[in-house]
């Protein structure tokens, strides 16, 4: 996280030109020190790829976690697909209560994160097949933001659902997280006695 941060405010710094003195001989240049931060050999002298070199680690950075969580959402759907609630409820027990939530959540939950993974998958190719000199920067721009909101809004549906969960606790209408756990993990083990 802490990585992402720091790489993110040299971008943005980059971006917004606050450091003059990398602007040579214009910051528009494709090959001023804003735009380079390592040696370029077609060159005689040394450039530096900042943005560049800045906008692929992001890019890394980023596709550990849309890529790296891939399996476990691929997981998700097909129990999604297959209609294993009590399973899904075990799963996701720090929010989704089976019965209690909407099934609709968890199909949102689901389909966000997923769709997440696949927007970090087309940045990653865009990013990785293209130079920078003729790849699109509306490209990049939408892949990472269409895949931050995707991001946001499934964990905004599960803070939602946390927050819910814990008033209905304190209030008394829902028992303890642990008890709804032991009741979920039942009803699967009883869900494969029968098949």
């Amino acid at each position: 996280m802490l990585n992402v941060v720091a790489w993110g405010g040299m971008l943005f710094l980059l971006l917004v030109n606050a450091a003059p003195a990398m602007c040579n001989p214009t910051c528009d240049d494709l090959y001023s020190p804003r735009r380079e931060c390592i040696p370029y050999p077609a060159k005689t002298k040394t450039h530096h790829l900042g943005i560049e070199v800045d906008s692929q680690i992001l890019n890394a950075l980023f596709c550990v976690t849309g890529l790296g969580l891939l399996p476990w959402r691929l997981r998700d759907t097909y129990y999604l697909l297959r209609r294993n609630w009590p399973r899904l409820s075990q799963i996701h027990a720090g929010w989704y209560i089976h019965g209690i939530t909407r099934q609709a959540l968890m199909y949102w939950v689901i389909f966000l994160f997923l769709q997440n993974s696949l927007w970090q998958i087309v940045m990653a190719v865009t990013m990785w097949a293209m130079n920078r000199f003729n790849r699109p920067s509306w490209v990049t721009g939408l892949c990472i933001s269409v895949s931050f909101l995707c991001a946001m809004v499934a964990g905004g549906i599960e803070w939602w659902e946390v927050r819910r969960r814990k008033k209905l606790q304190k209030e008394g209408k829902l028992p303890p997280a642990e008890d709804i756990v032991r009741r979920n993990s039942a009803r699967e083990e009883t869900a494969e006695d029968k098949v």
